[in-house]
């Protein structure tokens, strides 16, 4: 194609920069550029036009703003500077993808180990992560979502807080043909791709292990909104159901709080409490996840019950801390790094055949038996 060819058409087709949008001027300039590639406009050796004739079609914007957006795209290898020449479309073989991973909360352990198995997976395929970190704040998650297509990104890996409803932006990412996979979550009415845990069986093998151990009044305590706690909840009725145990809705307790970084040890040791003082009192606790377990178990040392002696208590997810505890916590082992080598390698699968038919992978967990049960 000659020069002159595209000239012609970015002059005609080129957008107007938005000066009041938060995505910098460069960063749009750069998704501009990306756009044109990925539709084939712009193939590999084909050279862009200059600095100065870009400066003017994007509205007389600062020759430093077009060079940063260049340079960003070069270290990328995206495009390649020829000295004397100009900057070149480069070879797709040698050009450096990004993805974004939205996770919940970046300083959690769950969070940095299935961030180093995503790692691992992008590292031998010339992929660059970059961690977008809500911070509990669903508002936060909502903005982080929003700014996908706006960012230099080739698809993201999205852990969901637990709380809202990310839905919509979901569907309009798949709409746009935006490649992307979820993790510990999945949506009925959405085909997205997603990696989640046998979250149903875990729970059923755990309520089945304290029924084994003569428990017969079991308890549950934890928020039933997220998917993977929707199935955990199932198999701990199930399993209290098949071995002729009544699931008593006095004892499931619901811990609903009003938003993600509310404080919620209040609330947990306040349906602790309401369980303890339940006639006949429970002879079991299954709680959501080791976390809340652990503060569960706090709060029933504090009321002196003993553990496991009068009420067993178990958790799920296998957080180093909970082979720590007094006594160490029984629970379910979640295979945290295979999660995101998964999510890895089933997010690059949409980035090179977008026609793909969406996969879900469901991981096995293992039941990890300790003194608390």
């Amino acid at each position: 194609m000659l020069y002159i060819e595209i000239y012609m058409y970015i002059k005609a087709t080129i957008p107007p920069l938005d000066r009041q949008s938060p995505v910098p001027l460069h960063r749009q300039i750069e998704h501009w550029v990306r756009e044109q590639i990925a539709t084939g406009f712009l193939a590999p050796g084909n050279m862009l036009p200059s600095v100065k004739t870009l400066c003017e079609q994007f509205g007389g914007v600062n020759h430093l703003t077009v060079r940063q957006a260049l340079k960003s795209l070069a270290t990328e290898g995206i495009v390649k500077p020829v000295q004397g020449r100009g900057v070149f479309v480069a070879e797709s073989k040698t050009r450096l993808r990004r993805v974004a991973f939205i996770v919940p909360l970046l300083n959690s352990e769950m969070t940095l180990k299935i961030a180093q198995g995503i790692q691992g997976v992008f590292q031998t395929a010339n992929i660059r992560s970059v961690i977008m970190d809500s911070c509990w704040d669903f508002q936060k998650e909502l903005d982080n979502i929003s700014q996908l297509e706006d960012l230099p990104l080739d698809g993201a890996i999205i852990w969901p807080v637990t709380y809202g409803d990310i839905a919509e932006r979901i569907f309009k990412l798949k709409i746009d043909g935006f490649p992307l996979v979820l993790v510990d979550c999945e949506f009925k009415e959405i085909e997205i791709p997603s990696v989640v845990v046998d979250n149903y069986k875990g729970s059923y093998d755990l309520t089945q292990h304290l029924v084994a151990r003569g428990r017969r009044r079991v308890a549950w305590l934890g928020d039933p909104r997220p998917s993977s706690t929707q199935a955990r909840l199932n198999g701990f009725r199930d399993a209290l159901n098949d071995h002729g145990l009544v699931c008593n809705r006095a004892l499931i307790k619901d811990l609903k709080l009003p938003a993600p970084a509310a404080p919620d040890q209040p609330v947990i040791f306040k349906l602790v409490r309401q369980l303890v003082a339940h006639k006949p009192r429970p002879d079991a606790i299954v709680f959501q996840s080791d976390y809340i377990a652990m503060i569960g178990m706090t709060e029933l040392k504090r009321l002196g019950v003993k553990i496991p002696q009068d009420i067993a208590v178990a958790g799920f997810d296998d957080l180093q801390e909970t082979a720590r505890t007094d006594p160490p916590l029984t629970t379910v082992a979640q295979p945290m790094e295979r999660i995101g080598a998964e999510a890895a390698r089933l997010l690059i699968q949409r980035m090179e055949h977008k026609n793909l038919s969406p996969k879900s992978v469901v991981l096995p967990v293992q039941l990890v038996v300790r003194d608390s049960s």
